[in-house]
């Protein structure tokens, strides 16, 4: 993945906190969504085109499609919905980075990094990638103090 490049999980994907907050402050010229669902949901789509500011392209991918590019593309927020299909685009092609944001209250998670809630197979899931050499960072907006895993 090139360095421009940033990952981040967020449930919500394309949203208030990604665009005024993430997408300014990395400077990205794209968003990728990887997301199987939306990947075929043209309806979807264009909801999450609508909150995006012009001049900025959005491109919708399943995680097949996204680890065909993810090495290519620069100045590039790649957003993914769930710790699954993000572990399936990033064991191949392992990244510096991952960014965890919005992860939602569910019976099977407990709250765990400042209001960011998480289930063991996601946590090991998430343990999986860090042994590839990616660091885990929990924020929710640039400036917002870091947790580590």
């Amino acid at each position: 993945m090139k360095k421009s490049s940033f990952i981040r999980l967020d449930e919500r994907l394309v949203h208030g906190q990604v665009v005024h907050g993430w997408l300014r402050h990395l400077k990205a010229r794209t968003i990728v969504v990887v997301d199987s669902r939306v990947a075929v949901d043209p309806l979807r789509q264009q909801i999450y085109r609508s909150a995006v500011p012009r001049g900025i392209d959005v491109q919708f991918m399943t995680p097949p499609q996204c680890e065909e590019v993810i090495d290519t593309l620069d100045e590039t927020l790649f957003l993914f919905s769930s710790v699954e299909q993000m572990e399936e685009v990033l064991q191949q092609h392992p990244v510096q980075e991952i960014n965890i944001g919005c992860m939602q209250k569910k019976s099977s998670r407990q709250q765990e990094f400042n209001s960011i809630y998480i289930s063991d197979d996601e946590l090991d899931r998430l343990r999986n990638l860090k042994a590839t050499g990616a660091v885990i960072v929990f924020q929710k907006v640039p400036g917002e103090k870091k947790f580590i895993l």
